[in-house]
């Protein structure tokens, strides 16, 4: 059986800049498994909790990582961390692609890989688009346009490039 353990940055240092950050636009670029869906996990759930009506969007680009983000980021923190659960009852909304909170936040999760129709008419505040590297580069504002209308307006991107020809480094380049 394996043991929760509490979230600590103990063994993960190199995280504490990502979580402290408060620019309005971070892009992760990074290998595999650094948990960098687990980060856009963790700010979507905190800022859910903490912002009364906060709508989120996590985007990826196929239904299968959505689901994916869905079950084993978010669900499972709910599911197995009091705190949160508390906040996200499953009598309020709770399918694979929205969770509702209780203080009326929002997370939506969609995927958007040959077109953002998905995206469309969702009104959000926070975006989080992981696998950032094989969205196509002409969705992308299509997808930041959610939060037109947003006080907050937070993008976060997050992916490993597999080549120099990608969103990853568009943004790098436009944005650094």
């Amino acid at each position: 059986t394996r043991r929760l353990q509490p979230f600590s940055f103990d063994d993960r240092r190199y995280l504490r800049e990502i979580y402290d950050n408060r620019s309005t636009r971070t892009l992760l670029i990074c290998a595999r498994q650094v948990e960098k869906s687990t980060s856009l996990a963790n700010k979507i759930l905190s800022y859910c909790c903490l912002i009364p009506h906060f709508k989120a969007l996590y985007v990826s680009p196929s239904s299968t990582q959505t689901k994916e983000f869905s079950k084993t980021r978010i669900k499972e923190m709910i599911d197995t961390c009091p705190a949160i659960k508390t906040w996200f009852p499953s009598d309020l909304t709770d399918n694979v692609f929205e969770k509702r909170a209780i203080n009326r936040s929002v997370i939506n999760m969609r995927y958007a890989f040959l077109n953002a129709d998905r995206v469309r008419g969702i009104s959000v505040d926070f975006i989080a688009m992981d696998e950032f590297q094989d969205l196509l580069l002409d969705n992308i504002p299509v997808i930041e346009e959610s939060a037109s209308h947003s006080p907050f307006k937070w993008f976060m991107y997050s992916g490993t490039p597999k080549s120099l020809d990608n969103p990853i480094q568009y943004y790098w380049n436009t944005y650094s």
